[in-house]
């Protein structure tokens, strides 16, 4: 799903920049820079046991215990 919406946003961008003449590289490279880093950071924080960035599990394991007090 997030794949789907990072394709048809960038897809959107590329289209409505081609309608207006000139190429505005300037703003659409950054931009699309910017939506590739921002969906791998969210899958692999998505995927707490692999990726860059590895989270245990005891944070949430503190925050049952408190809760179910």
């Amino acid at each position: 799903m997030l794949f789907v919406v990072g394709v048809l946003s960038i897809l959107m961008t590329g289209i409505q920049a081609g309608l207006h003449g000139p190429r505005r590289y300037i703003g659409i490279i950054p931009l699309i820079l910017t939506f590739t880093i921002i969906f791998a950071l969210i899958e692999d924080l998505d995927n707490p046991q692999r990726g860059m960035f590895k989270v245990g599990q005891q944070p949430l394991i503190d925050v049952h215990k408190s809760i179910t007090r």
